[in-house]
């Protein structure tokens, strides 16, 4: 990532934006490039103009010659730290090279718009989801069940294959396959229509499905269901090389797994909050803060929706075996 001089005003400026979301230069973790760039910066930065390169700076100088070790090539970096100080044209202006920056990149959208249009309408988003149906006991009539599941139809939705997979105790989980229109079907609903078969169905899930797009028209996208709120709360954080200006920036990191969960520990930890009020912060207050949000995280309509349901199954559950 090139910032151009940082000894003056302009690289200063786009390392701040840069480090505006993000920890470090590259990824989620200290590199080279961290230590590249810190050693361009011959003092500490103003804390009223650059608060975001002087939070950076003051991390990483805490290192000492530990950072020298960062993981990376060093060789490379110091190349590319080279490449950009060569590249640095004093009789350029900033002004020029957004205005030039601009262009390039307006041209390239208009070549984009011209191209899609050309190719028409694109095919129709699909997503292929595996669901785990759940039975309350070993009695339950597994057959009944699955032919309760393949009732439910809806316009976008195909039912595949199925088998029963031992869960434990002669108990077994119905794991059925299903190819769903993304823009029709909500994955969250289906489950819920599913659960409404009480009598024999204990809970349905997609069991964190990685393939997860977007349900409940794109509200909520990825293996988390992760809104675009959230993530511009947990601090925008995008894949590597992606901006977090960019449109499809959300859902790019919303459906990429490690994005998405790095996404859900930054929310966390910027908003513990102790939801139930019992004097402590744990898994159940971040599971009401998962599905509410910081700010609503204590009312107590949390605890009637099928998403909280399941989740304390699951969590009394791990406290009675830990009991144990």
């Amino acid at each position: 990532m090139a910032f151009g001089d940082l000894s003056g005003v302009a690289g200063l400026k786009k390392l701040n934006d840069h480090l505006k979301t993000r920890s470090y230069i590259d990824g989620y973790s200290p590199s080279q490039s961290d230590t590249a760039v810190f050693e361009q910066i011959k003092s500490s930065p103003s804390s009223s103009e650059y608060v975001h390169v002087l939070r950076w700076y003051n991390h990483i100088k805490s290192f000492g010659d530990l950072k020298n070790k960062f993981p990376g090539d060093v060789a490379k970096k110091a190349a590319a730290a080279a490449d950009d100080d060569d590249d640095v044209d004093l009789f350029v202006s900033d002004d020029e090279e957004d205005a030039e920056a601009a262009k390039v990149k307006e041209q390239r959208l208009a070549e984009y718009a011209e191209k899609k249009q050309k190719k028409g309408p694109g095919p129709i988003a699909k997503s292929s989801v595996i669901l785990d149906v759940k039975p309350w006991d070993d009695e339950t009539d597994m057959k009944e069940m699955e032919r309760l599941v393949r009732s439910i139809s809806m316009d976008g939705l195909v039912w595949g294959v199925s088998k029963l997979v031992e869960v434990g105790y002669g108990i077994k989980k119905l794991q059925i396959i299903c190819v769903v229109e993304d823009d029709k079907i909500s994955i969250e609903q289906l489950t819920e229509d599913i659960q409404n078969f009480e009598d024999l169905v204990q809970s349905a899930s997609t069991n964190c499905n990685l393939t997860t797009r977007c349900i409940s028209s794109d509200k909520y996208c990825g293996p988390f269901l992760i809104s675009k709120p959230y993530w511009l709360d947990a601090g925008q954080l995008t894949i590597k090389f992606d901006e977090p200006s960019r449109d499809g920036a959300f859902f790019a990191c919303a459906t990429d797994p490690i994005c998405a969960a790095q996404t859900v520990r930054t929310y966390m930890l910027r908003y513990q909050t102790d939801c139930n009020n019992d004097g402590i912060i744990d898994c159940d207050d971040m599971g009401r803060t998962h599905l509410m949000g910081a700010d609503d995280c204590s009312n107590q309509r949390v605890t009637s929706t099928p998403f909280f349901k399941r989740f304390r199954k699951c969590y009394d559950a791990v406290l009675q075996l830990n009991a144990s």
